[in-house]
């Protein structure tokens, strides 16, 4: 892993609220302009074997996204509270940097 720092950028605008159809998850309290950086998150990576094991068989499986290699990442901080709409519809991307262990 790049060991790197990495420069954290904060919105203040952003809040961890519940949604009464999804659950709990990360909502602005204005409007954000497209392509802005909005969080970087550390991420936890279980190997496939543990994440097979231990991992998928817990609440953890809704929060997770997939790595290199076939394992799996845990974001830390608020990366695994955004919440995606399916596929066209999404409103906040993400991009998965392997190298530093970060999305």
């Amino acid at each position: 892993m790049d060991e790197t720092p990495v420069q954290l950028p904060a919105l203040g605008c952003l809040e961890l609220r519940s949604h009464p159809q999804r659950g709990r998850g990360v909502f602005t309290q204005q409007a954000i302009a497209k392509g802005t950086l909005i969080h970087i998150s550390p991420v936890l990576v279980f190997s496939q074997a543990e994440y097979s094991e231990h991992g998928r068989h817990t609440c953890l499986d809704h929060y997770t996204y997939c790595w290199r290699g076939g394992t799996f990442a845990l974001a830390l901080g608020l990366g695994s509270m955004f919440n995606h709409e399916p596929s066209g519809l999404e409103n906040v991307g993400f991009v998965r940097d392997m190298d530093q262990a970060l999305i």
